[in-house]
This record gives structure tokens, C-alpha cells and sequence, in this order.
């Protein structure tokens, strides 16, 4: 074979390599964008899963559930504010941002006290209620709503215990919140405890231990005067 010939077997041969090498390339290149595509898909997949997931929900306080909210305490529809009059026919309240309401009291009106079951009885002027009607109230009549149930709220005060100094019945404890304000707590021969969720009727309260107490903020306002003292951490709630 002359030279002229092995030079052009020689150029076919890498011509022949060349398509080799290109028909490849695609190849792997659909390949490529195949598996981008599967990849593209499945991640869609899963992330519209995921975000079709409902969003557990957890009610904290002060909360879309605290009191005067669209599910306040009371109910949905509850609306929160201080007792300024109250008959056994009617219950006036001040909102937080100043209006007044009324209701209209019944025979099937209910009434809660800190969460336990209470009476007409205990209302009183001053104290700090969440309304619950059946409807919400209307401005534009003048026939109060017929209030379904009547929950009066008691101030709560809890924190860490730095001092208890105890007079006869009389303990004055004093706490950290949170923020780490000091408040005081003043228990009296009528408060009533709970340690851990039991009920204990003469409690040994320690510095470093965690209270929450219920009752009235005294004249000063400045110390609650505890109706019930709970000793311990309250246990939080389940997620759902």
C-alpha cells in the first residue's frame, strides 16, 4: 500500500473515532438530563409532601388561644375585659382598648374560676373575665348577647424562688420571672397547694424550686395575694 493510501485509511479511521466519541457524548449527555429530570421530579415530590404537611399546632400563652382572642379562653368567640357592673341579669365589661360591653346573664348562662367550675356568685366588679356568646356581639344593636359562659380569670405570678419568710399562717415568697423581675407571692391560712399535681396541705417551699400562684393583685399592686400556690413546673402540653 503506497503512502497516499495509509494516509487516507488513516483519516477515515479517526473520522470514524470522532462520531464514536460524539454519538457518545450524547448519549451520556441524555443520560445526564435524564437523570436531572428524575432528580427535578422526585425532589418536587417530595417537597410538595412535606409542605402539604399540616404544621403542628401549639397554643402558647397569649397565644391565637389567650384570652380575648378568636379562640380565647371561653371558647371561640370569647371576648376578655374587667367587670365594671354585674346584676344577676346583666354583666357590663371594659375591653383592653377602652369600649364597654354588656351581656345578658340566664338561667343557662355557666361560670368557670380559674378553669374549675364556678357560680354567679363569684363575680364581682374588678375582677378579669372572658365572655363567651353565641354570637358575636353587635354593634350596631342595642340588645346585649346572652353570654354562654363566664370565666373569670385570676392573675397567675409564677417564677424560681429567691427567699420565703413565713409570719404565724402568712408566707411572703418572693420569685424571678422569666425576665428576671423579682415579684412576691403572699400566701395566707387559705391558700391552697399543689406539689407536682398532688394536693399537700402544708408544702416546704425551697429557694431554686419553681411556683406558679393564682389569686388577687393586692391594693399596692404590686404582690398577688395567692389564692392557690401550684410548686413545680407545669408539664407542657403534648404535641398533637
Amino acid at each position: 500500500m503506497d503512502n497516499e493510501a495509509r494516509s487516507r485509511l488513516l483519516l477515515r479511521s479517526r473520522k470514524v473515532g470522532a462520531t464514536a466519541l460524539v454519538a457518545g457524548g450524547l448519549v451520556a449527555g441524555s443520560f445526564g438530563v435524564a437523570a436531572a429530570t428524575t432528580g427535578s421530579s422526585s425532589g418536587s415530590s417530595s417537597g410538595s409532601s412535606s409542605g402539604s404537611m399540616p404544621a403542628p399546632s401549639h397554643p402558647g400563652w397569649g397565644g391565637p388561644r389567650g384570652m380575648g382572642g378568636p379562640r380565647g379562653m371561653g371558647g371561640p368567640g370569647a371576648m376578655g375585659g374587667t367587670v365594671t357592673a354585674v346584676s344577676p341579669t346583666l354583666l357590663t365589661v371594659s375591653r383592653p382598648d377602652g369600649t364597654s360591653v354588656s351581656y345578658t346573664l340566664t338561667s343557662s348562662t355557666t361560670y368557670q374560676k380559674d378553669h374549675a367550675a364556678s357560680t354567679y356568685a363569684a363575680l364581682a366588679v374588678g375582677e378579669h373575665v372572658a365572655v363567651r356568646t353565641s354570637a358575636p356581639p353587635s354593634s350596631s344593636s342595642t340588645t346585649p348577647a346572652t353570654a354562654v359562659e363566664v370565666d373569670i380569670v385570676l392573675p397567675h405570678l409564677g417564677g424560681v424562688v429567691q427567699s420565703v419568710s413565713t409570719s404565724g399562717s402568712s408566707s411572703t415568697i418572693v420569685v424571678a420571672d422569666a425576665q428576671g423581675f423579682w415579684r412576691t407571692i403572699v400566701t395566707s391560712a387559705s391558700t391552697t397547694y399543689t406539689d407536682n399535681g398532688s394536693s399537700v396541705s402544708s408544702p416546704t417551699i425551697t429557694k431554686g424550686e419553681f411556683v406558679n400562684a393564682a389569686g388577687n393583685i393586692d391594693a399596692t399592686h404590686t404582690t398577688l395575694d395567692a389564692t392557690s400556690v401550684a410548686i413545680g413546673k407545669p408539664t407542657p402540653p403534648a404535641r398533637p
